[in-house]
């Protein structure tokens, strides 16, 4: 959420990045979806290059679970796309 929150008062980068730092370090970096996560709170602190190489690590390490879905590889390969034209990844709005 303080990564990719649509509405810009509950993002907040540092606290994205810490959180996300934190979750990578408890699974020992074999949890793809951290990666995610901290590609996300680099892309919302400006990095795109870090956003770029997590995201890509995520990718990898996504395609060698048979329990991620093609779905979520999909997305993932989204989220890289925009990392590279330097964009933050922002979640959709839920609808009521």
């Amino acid at each position: 959420m303080h990564a990719t929150c649509p509405n810009e008062k509950y993002r907040d980068g540092k606290k994205a990045f810490e959180n996300a730092s934190k979750a990578y370090q408890l699974s020992g970096g074999k949890e793809w979806s951290y990666l995610v996560t901290l590609a996300a709170a680099y892309a919302e602190s400006g990095d795109f290059d870090k956003a770029k190489e997590w995201e890509a690590k995520a990718i990898e390490l996504a395609a060698t679970d048979k329990a991620v879905k093609a779905k979520d590889k999909a997305e993932a390969r989204s989220r890289l796309e925009l990392y590279e034209q330097g964009k933050p990844y922002r979640e959709e709005p839920k609808k009521k």
